[in-house]
């Protein structure tokens, strides 16, 4: 049973109620079915119970989706299955699985657009227009919200970046790659959106990291060469070099909006793919 205020902006659960074997099919993973076909599943001897050993998928959240009834109409119910956060933990071994409700719809979850630029990724000659429009359908993109534009456009930029390096071996050759991230990841922070809180939720992670004075101890991504104090991009950033392309890096070094590459990409640098 679910009730919701649909005079709420936006809509609002107010109730929810489940039998046991539903939240037990709805919080099981792949794994969890897996694990409990082929060994029976993770008894603890303690509390005499099946342990569920997977919240969520690798630490992101699973979809599940199946109709519900108002009257003679159906509709379909969405959840997110995933672990719990940092901030909404009760104690620190708070592990509980969260549910997330999602909007009740007519169709439910879509996944067809998702799947559409999966396998568009895949193809031997995949059109990067259409891998783009797939992925703002697949995420529900809407080009109204110009921080959330520029948070699109690091991600696209991202995606073909990863998707090149996976085909070809090496990262994509010339300045542009490099520098087209470097421009949204810095329109991003200007939107007031430090590199430091950029989660693997966030569209933008490939703006993601951490600057610290010591370049070997910077984290992240794109975001390690960026100094908030400044705020602005450091000068000689060590910690983000990398190589530009096969060709040029065993003869010259430049720079790219300060942001300089001179490492082959398996060194662990600027790579969120």
């Amino acid at each position: 049973h679910i009730k919701v205020d649909t005079g709420a902006d936006p809509d609002a659960v107010t109730a929810f109620f489940a039998r046991g074997n539903f939240l037990n099919w709805a919080v099981a993973s792949k794994f969890d079915i897996e694990k409990k076909i082929l060994t029976g599943g993770k008894f603890d001897e303690a509390s005499g119970r099946l342990m569920m050993e997977s919240r969520g998928c690798i630490g992101r959240r699973f979809v599940k989706k199946l109709p519900v009834v108002s009257g003679s109409d159906t509709y379909y119910l969405t959840l997110g299955i995933r672990g719990p956060e940092a901030s909404e933990k009760e104690s620190p071994d708070d592990w509980t699985t969260r549910i997330e409700i999602y909007e009740i719809t007519s169709t439910g979850f879509d996944n067809s657009a998702c799947q559409s630029a999966i396998d568009e990724l895949e193809s031997d000659s995949p059109n990067q227009g259409q891998i783009k429009q797939d992925i703002e359908d697949c995420m529900g993109y809407a080009n109204k919200d110009r921080h959330l534009a520029d948070i699109m456009s690091a991600f696209n930029h991202s995606i073909h970046n990863c998707w090149y390096l996976s085909k070809h071996d090496v990262w994509p050759p010339g300045a542009g790659p490099v520098e087209s991230v470097s421009n949204d990841c810095e329109r991003v922070y200007a939107g007031g959106i430090d590199p430091a809180d950029i989660n693997t939720d966030n569209r933008g992670y490939v703006c993601y990291g951490i600057y610290k004075e010591a370049p070997e101890i910077s984290v992240g991504y794109v975001g390690r060469c960026w100094d908030p104090d400044l705020p602005g991009w450091i000068d000689e950033p060590e910690g983000c070099i990398g190589r530009i392309t096969a060709a040029s890096w065993s003869s010259r070094r430049w720079s790219i909006r300060r942001i300089r590459r001179e490492k082959p990409a398996s060194s662990g640098t600027y790579r969120p793919c």
